[in-house]
């Protein structure tokens, strides 16, 4: 898979904003078309496996960015922070690389996916009670303009 350094996911949102492309919101001023909503998935404490409604929400997202032909899109895996540092980086990215997989599987080039693991640096929900991990443990795709 190829990765994309961070100057330039950068550079193409300002490319895609100065020229008028991407995933808007609405119609209106400035409006930039149709909008592909983000999608969240959520990890077992300890897994890379996608759920069952992990794998239905990726089939739809999938078939939403097809209107994007040219569009880059983000994967970032997380982990809950609980265990060692070193296990939680390798799990956040083999969230990421599994999502990333499947959507290549669906016919997204692996060329238009930036995969990332974020292991502790963006908690969805600060805390250690089992329900701030189980939040935490997961993969945000999301479609950059």
């Amino acid at each position: 898979m190829r990765r994309f350094t961070s100057a330039a996911v950068g550079a193409a949102l300002l490319a895609a904003l100065v020229h008028g492309a991407g995933c808007g919101s609405g119609s209106g001023p400035g409006d930039l078309g149709p909008r592909v909503e983000p999608i969240v998935l959520y990890f077992d404490e300890g897994s890379s496996v996608i759920t069952d409604r992990g794998y239905r929400d990726l089939r739809l997202f999938a078939r939403q960015v097809g209107v994007f032909p040219a569009a880059l899109v983000l994967v970032r895996g997380f982990s809950d922070g609980t265990g060692v540092d070193v296990m939680n980086e390798w799990l956040a990215h083999e969230r990421a690389e599994a999502a990333a997989r499947y959507l290549g599987s669906l016919g997204i080039d692996p060329l238009r996916l930036v995969v990332r693991g974020v292991p502790l640096a963006a908690p969805s929900q600060k805390g250690r009670k089992p329900k701030s991990q189980r939040t935490n443990r997961r993969v945000e795709v999301t479609l950059l303009p």
